[in-house]
């Protein structure tokens, strides 16, 4: 199975040309697939924590229900939490980090 990507986009102005650029970074390519530890099918976008770090949810991977992840600005990804779909839920949507430094979301 082919591994899906998480990528940046980023805009810039030149000073030769009032026109902005763009650039593409690939931040991190997943393995998991559907059942891979590493998740696949990356959902509901990436934020950017206060840490600095990037944090997103994919539908697929982890104990089956999908996972919570974080990727550094240098593309080191690490998981947070495997759901297992019938005790935790499933297919987690967008997050949000709270005031108090912790992450919520639903579906």
């Amino acid at each position: 199975m082919l591994g899906c990507s998480l990528a940046l986009m980023s805009v810039a102005n030149s000073q030769a040309s009032s026109a902005p650029t763009w650039g593409l970074t690939n931040l991190y390519v997943f393995q998991g697939g559907i059942s891979g530890p590493d998740g696949g099918m990356p959902y509901g976008g990436l934020i950017l924590g206060t840490d600095g770090n990037y944090y997103g949810t994919t539908w697929y991977g982890g104990t089956g229900g999908g996972t919570v992840f974080k990727v550094t600005p240098q593309g080191t990804e690490s998981l947070i939490y495997a759901f297992s779909g019938s005790q935790d839920g499933q297919l987690p949507s967008r997050l949000v980090e709270g005031t108090d430094g912790n992450l919520y979301g639903g579906r």
